[in-house]
């Protein structure tokens, strides 16, 4: 494969900050933080904490990119999820990001969003009581392929980051994940110029994190046989990867209000994952927390 230089252009476009949109059962985020001015825009960390504010050590992180296909979508999209794995004590953080819609951007700035994202997290890992060795990056569709790249697209960054804090999550949880951006995978028209930089597929290596990924057979988007030759290929480099396939379900069959059951077994199972890695100290029930 050709190696590509640093991307060092930031694309800027005027917008205005994106406040907490409640979803229908009327869940709020316990604090907005900014991280990230960008011109006018600022984009915003959604923040659940664990209900104990006196833990004797510091809590493990999750950040979930929400899916749209870089065009859209909105961070309440995990909400559901982030409430569920703050009860078990984890600072659960929905990530704002430029997308094309909100800001006439393309995919690039996304990732560039998610990694300042997670740089500002760890950096701040102190302040916002997180163990900074225990954070984990999850996403769906097009958010899934922004968390994927954290671990692995190294050779795409701003001019003005602290290239010394680390944007590779400890563990990653993908639903029906982009995670193929080559002539023959997802949306490479809007990507050409440097695909080779931004699929996550192929640019696994050594000191992968261990993975979890669901996907329906049916998925319109991301065909099986790329979910598996992800598997492989993080296999391959000696990495852990769970790969759960879902009979006849189709993009964004996880999501709470598309269908209850497939996302009690889905958040059942990344707690499951989570709690196997040592991330937290208590089993997943048979049923899910209300």
């Amino acid at each position: 494969m050709r190696q590509l230089p640093l991307i060092l252009l930031l694309i800027v476009a005027a917008g205005c900050a994106s406040g907490v949109v409640d979803l229908p059962e009327g869940r709020q985020a316990d604090e907005l933080l900014v991280y990230r001015t960008a011109g006018e825009r600022v984009l915003k960390l959604h923040m659940f904490r664990p209900a104990a504010t006196n833990q004797a050590s510091p809590s493990p992180a999750i950040l979930f990119f929400f899916g749209g296909g870089w065009n859209g979508g909105s961070p309440t999209q995990f909400y559901p999820q982030s409430e569920y794995f703050a009860k078990l004590g984890v600072v659960a953080i929905c990530v704002e990001y430029r997308t094309y819609t909100s800001d006439a951007t393309p995919p690039i700035v996304a990732l560039l969003d998610a990694k300042a994202a997670m740089r500002y997290v760890r950096s701040h890992a102190e302040d916002l009581k997180i163990d900074p060795k225990r954070i984990v990056a999850s996403g769906a569709s097009a958010g899934g392929q922004l968390a994927a790249a954290l671990a692995v697209a190294h050779r795409i960054e701003d001019w003005d980051v602290d290239l010394s804090i680390s944007t590779r999550p400890d563990a990653l949880i993908l639903y029906n994940a982009v995670i193929d951006n080559s002539p023959e995978g997802f949306a490479n028209s809007r990507v050409e110029p440097y695909w080779e930089a931004f699929s996550p597929l192929h640019n696994i290596g050594n000191n992968h994190p261990p993975a979890i990924f669901f996907l329906g057979t049916d998925d319109q988007h991301i065909p099986v046989r790329m979910a598996e030759a992800y598997k492989d290929a993080v296999e391959a480099n000696g990495s852990r990867m769970d790969l759960h396939l879902y009979e006849g379900a189709s993009h964004g069959f996880f999501n709470k209000f598309r269908s209850l059951p497939y996302y009690e077994d889905t958040t059942r199972k990344a707690h499951a994952f989570l709690y196997e890695l040592g991330f937290v100290a208590v089993a997943p029930p048979q049923q899910l927390m209300p």
